[in-house]
């Protein structure tokens, strides 16, 4: 077993450390990201209109008739939207136009495409190693491989003897024996936040695997609608605003938080 850790690390090793410091810097996405970009870096005095977002999106950028989405966040700030499958970057599997507007809902502050700027291309880098769907499978499998490496550094460090020698780092021991405790202890002493990070990260990258196991032992499954599907067919009359859209969803849904629109 202490084999099988120790190749298990020198293997996998470098690829921890990626995902963690580009999980690192993905924890404060919005606030790098408008340090990047200052002409997104607004304050607004008021709720955003959402009917005049669309309005302003709809007429800066006639070509694209189909769904826009918006971000609601908590900041009043810029409003972030974004436009699934633009036609003029059809070879990529996942690469929509991001556009910002003014806090009123007026203007356009940006625009942009996903993978294009910094913390998407680091986003796609800690998702899906630029791989897209194949990035996502490879680095579920390496994730069952990083739980192996945990599970079996907690197998070689379980004490057999003294539990208070196992949990302590030997005075005066040569720097080999004092880093290999050192370890061992801090190993040890992140391992629950680290067993739920490798856990939750395999099941976002092997949705259809993780249900499956799931389903196995007899546990709940919920398959939420999917919302990155293109909308059918609709006559005009029948389209109504996003402001009686979100009227209406806060009636049905009390108590609900506003994500997405």
């Amino acid at each position: 077993m202490r084999k099988l850790h120790l190749w298990l690390g020198l293997g996998l090793g470098g690829l921890l450390v990626l995902l963690g410091l580009t999980g690192s810097i993905l924890a404060f996405y919005p606030e790098i990201d408008a340090l990047l970009h200052p002409e997104i870096r607004v304050e607004g005095s008021g709720p955003p209109d959402w009917d005049r977002a669309l309005a302003t999106v709809r007429a800066a950028y006639p070509d694209k008739g189909g769904p826009w989405r918006f971000e609601v966040t908590d900041q009043p700030g810029a409003i972030p939207a974004r436009y699934y499958d633009p036609p003029e970057r059809s070879g990529h599997a996942f690469r929509p136009m991001m556009v910002w507007l003014s806090p009123d809902g007026g203007a356009v502050l940006r625009r942009d495409y996903w993978g294009e700027y910094a913390m998407t291309f680091i986003y796609d880098l800690h998702y899906r190693l630029l791989l897209d769907e194949t990035g996502g499978k490879v680095l579920g499998w390496i994730g069952l491989a990083l739980l192996a490496l945990l599970l079996s550094g907690l197998w070689a460090w379980w004490p057999r003897g003294s539990w208070n020698k196992a949990l302590r780092v030997k005075r005066g021991a040569p720097p080999q024996r004092a880093l290999r405790d050192w370890h061992k202890l801090t190993g040890l002493s992140g391992l629950a936040f680290l067993l739920i990070l490798t856990v939750t990260g395999i099941m976002l990258e092997l949705p259809d695997e993780s249900d499956a196991a799931l389903g196995a032992i007899g546990l709940p499954v919920d398959h939420p609608p999917h919302v990155h599907e293109p909308a059918s067919e609709v006559s005009a009359a029948s389209v109504i605003p996003p402001s009686k859209a979100i009227e209406t969803a806060i009636t049905e849904l009390p108590g609900a938080r506003l994500a997405w629109i």
